[in-house]
């Protein structure tokens, strides 16, 4: 019996380095919900996408922090509109779920002229280029 005893040892210290590498995991775990915990208020911005744009269309060209802000905000109030406007066709045709042709309507009825045509055309080609990526299952193309 005390060789089965001595035999055991080895493998229990096996299991205290396993528990050593799970404590350190807790204590990342625990160190990541105070970093969590500490972590400023995330706030939705455009800032980053307007100004590779801004960089994509005209390199040399800089935009002020306040004219940023104000880009922010018309984008922010522009996509606040385009949500509303769709849910609300979602409610009219009964259903619950919004797909991207009540989006597509919501474009339609609040971006006028050029400008809408435009965002309607690049959406459904960003809408292709994601299908293109992501087919959908065999059974979704059976219920349409």
């Amino acid at each position: 019996m005390a060789k089965s005893a001595r035999s055991r040892r080895p493998v229990k210290r096996a299991r205290k380095q396993k528990v050593g590498r799970s404590l350190k995991r807790v204590k990342q775990v625990t160190s990541h919900k105070d970093k969590a915990a500490r972590r400023k208020p995330r706030r939705d911005s455009f800032s980053l996408y307007v100004s590779r744009v801004l960089r994509h269309v005209h390199p040399g060209f800089s935009i002020s922090s306040e004219a940023m802000s104000m880009v922010n905000s018309t984008v922010k109030t522009i996509c606040e509109s385009l949500a509303q406007e769709a849910e609300r066709l979602v409610r009219y045709s009964r259903r619950k779920t919004l797909t991207s042709r009540e989006l597509q309507s919501a474009v339609r009825s609040l971006i006028p002229g050029a400008l809408g045509k435009h965002a309607d055309f690049e959406g459904t080609k960003a809408l292709g280029t994601f299908n293109n990526a992501n087919p959908a299952p065999a059974s979704a193309t059976a219920c349409q």
